[in-house]
């Protein structure tokens, strides 16, 4: 994770307004496996929602999925791997959630070297609006 601010916050801005018009079926098949069909995306949304999808499948097998259906994969073929990556997601939160070193407890470590649950405010939105 990196804070949103300066020039990070500007990419993520262009970055997610062509993720939502993405023409991908790939893209709008992880969109609609997240329930964010129509939503507006923000980076909550992509932090917390759309990029574990994805990184679960290399952490639970192999990414080898993943990547087909972000580049080759037909609408039904896209949508298909959707629903296992949905599903590997769901596998991995609850490995994660019976192991304490990993487990929603476990936080994570910012630059500042202090331990959280949360990410930095700042890291998600700019005055309390999302990216």
């Amino acid at each position: 994770m990196v804070p949103l601010v300066g020039e990070n916050r500007i990419l993520a801005h262009f970055g997610l307004t062509g993720l939502k018009g993405s023409k991908l079926q790939g893209i709008q098949a992880l969109i609609a496996s997240a329930g964010l069909n129509g939503a507006k995306l923000d980076s909550v949304h992509v932090g917390f929602l759309l990029a574990p999808r994805l990184n679960a499948c290399g952490r639970m097998g192999h990414a080898r999925l993943a990547v087909e259906m972000l580049t080759n994969a037909d609408t039904e073929k896209a949508n298909e791997i959707a629903t296992y990556l949905e599903q590997q997601n769901r596998q991995r939160q609850s490995i994660e959630a019976q192991d304490p070193r990993t487990g929603a407890g476990a936080g994570f470590k910012p630059a500042n070297g202090t331990t959280t649950t949360n990410a930095p405010s700042s890291w998600a939105t700019r005055a309390g609006t999302p990216v």
